[in-house]
């Protein structure tokens, strides 16, 4: 039997705000499963990672009929741009043919083999403990009157082998994270020249 474990936030209405660390007890039943297990959790980790990672210019402007399922004979208007079919990083193919192919095969192959508990902790079980650092960080936030979905991410720890690799191996090419999205500003600008246009945070 080989051992793993992850920290997660409880999330269960009923216990999270005394018992906010949930425990994830992992007993993998062979060292293959364990090895593909803790590459999926790798490769969760990294999918965020990878759409701070343009692709190359030549293939984002690279043409042909991606993903295309017309029938022979039949009239065909797929022809397109890798960049518009599969987007300008590496985050949606990582996530469809890395993430779900990985974490698929443990579905399949593994899950009903592999032994799962989880245990949910007080905080002051964890004193002292920095994998709980961004969960006090969260509960911070709401307590402020923000949104768990609108916590920055980027400050869970990933812990991973594959993370800290891909982190080093993509840093030449990572772009900053895109802003966020201000909802309060309109969706679309009148177009005018910058001195003439009106649109909150756009004009001059």
């Amino acid at each position: 039997m080989y051992y793993s474990y992850r920290i997660w936030r409880n999330m269960n209405t009923g216990t999270k705000d005394e018992r906010p660390v949930s425990i994830e007890l992992i007993r993998y039943p062979s060292l293959w499963q364990c090895f593909v297990g803790e590459l999926a959790e790798g490769a969760e980790e990294c999918c965020s990672l990878m759409h701070d990672v343009p692709v190359p210019r030549w293939l984002a402007k690279w043409e042909r009929r991606w993903g295309c399922e017309c029938k022979p004979g039949e009239k065909c208007d797929c022809l397109q741009t890798f960049e518009s079919y599969f987007g300008d990083d590496w985050g949606s193919i990582w996530h469809v043919d890395v993430e779900c192919a990985l974490t698929d095969y443990m579905h399949r192959r593994a899950w009903k083999y592999t032994n799962i508990r989880w245990v949910n902790v007080p905080l002051s079980e964890m004193e002292g403990d920095p994998e709980v650092d961004w969960i006090k960080d969260m509960i911070a936030a709401e307590a402020r009157g923000e949104e768990w979905w609108d916590w920055d991410w980027k400050k869970y720890p990933a812990r991973t082998r594959l993370f800290k690799l891909m982190e080093f191996l993509t840093r030449p090419w990572r772009r900053p994270p895109k802003p966020p999205v201000d909802d309060s500003l309109p969706l679309e600008c009148c177009g005018k020249p910058p001195a003439e246009c009106k649109c909150p945070g756009k004009g001059e």
